[in-house]
């Protein structure tokens, strides 16, 4: 059936309000990309820099929104509980998506509610131990705990965290028993070690450079994948030697997410303004500054990613017995 021209017309402007309604121009206002932590942490100093970077190529600032508290699930569950509009996203990490719905009944399901956009940043740990521990790596640690069941103190950040699971997954793949004595912050936990409290533990590089470097701790093991270009001399803990933790990885992670449901084209959008964010000169030197590894990665390979840790940190939980 043919249409006249005011048909036509009709149906092009009724077309155009689709397109629009849709979505196709996002976004035409700023977007809120919420940060489930305090400013002047790791995350924020991570966050706010990308997100300023993401915004020149997206037309429209992005406010960060901090929204610290209950080990980032609140910050978390705001995202989830958000319109799937594009306008909230969420700069997460491992505690909220991977190991906090082991610990605690959360209001959100990190899988259901949630729709990845690409897993931004690791930051692995080291292991440090006093000098006076007469081990100089990974090898001799294992061999002389080994010895000594459970006559090993070893601090961290606080119980249930990020030093203290990679502290127990070391353990459980290398068979060892050490005592944990949990600290209010990672700061306590360096001064903890100093002071000859504990023995050995797990700390954020970036924290524990000054006291190596003048020879009040001694690092022996990178927890990540790769050497951190802060400390190019220690070597990973999967490369010590030792048969069992030939494949330990243990990294604090963090990753863009957006409320499930979102379209996939806003997505894409993101993501795309994302890695251009992630391949700015003055960003990446900030993150080595800071001891991250910048990643980038498809939504589907991100997803992939959070499965994988639940099923890591899930057993891990299980056989510690930690509890929040």
């Amino acid at each position: 059936m043919l249409m006249n021209l005011p048909e036509i017309t009709t149906l092009l402007c009724l077309s155009v309000i689709s397109v629009a309604a849709t979505g196709q121009e996002y976004p035409n206002k700023p977007i809120r990309m919420v940060l489930p932590y305090g400013p002047g942490g790791g995350f924020d100093n991570a966050g706010r820099p990308m997100a300023l970077q993401m915004a020149k190529h997206l037309g429209e600032p992005i406010i960060v929104d901090n929204r610290a508290g209950a080990n980032g699930t609140i910050g978390t569950a705001m995202v989830a509980n958000a319109s799937p509009d594009g306008y909230t996203i969420g700069f997460t990490g491992i505690g909220p998506l991977a190991v906090i719905p082991y610990l605690n009944k959360l209001s959100y399901d990190p899988i259901k509610d949630l729709a990845p956009i690409s897993f931004v940043l690791t930051n692995p740990a080291v292991l440090v131990v006093r000098p006076s521990l007469p081990v100089r790596n990974v090898a001799e640690l294992v061999a002389y705990a080994r010895t000594r069941p459970g006559a090993l103190n070893y601090g961290s950040s606080g119980t249930a965290g990020p030093f203290h699971l990679a502290m127990e997954l070391f353990n459980a793949k290398a068979g060892l028993k050490t005592t944990h004595v949990p600290y209010k912050g990672g700061a306590d936990n360096i001064v903890g070690m100093i002071a000859g409290d504990v023995e050995l533990g797990f700390a954020a590089v970036s924290t524990t450079l000054p006291p190596i470097r003048s020879g009040r701790l001694r690092a022996i093991g990178v927890s990540g994948t790769v050497r951190s270009p802060q400390l190019p001399e220690v070597p990973t803990i999967a490369e010590s030697g030792v048969t069992e933790l030939k494949d330990y990885s243990a990294e604090a992670w963090v990753g863009l997410v957006a409320p499930a449901h979102t379209p996939r084209r806003i997505i894409q959008q993101l993501r795309s303004a994302l890695m251009k964010a992630l391949a700015d000169p003055d960003f990446q030197q900030k993150m080595v500054e800071q001891g991250n590894h910048i990643v980038g990665s498809t939504p589907e390979q991100f997803a992939d990613i959070i499965k994988k840790e639940r099923v890591k940190w899930s057993e891990v939980i299980r056989i510690s017995g930690a509890k929040m």
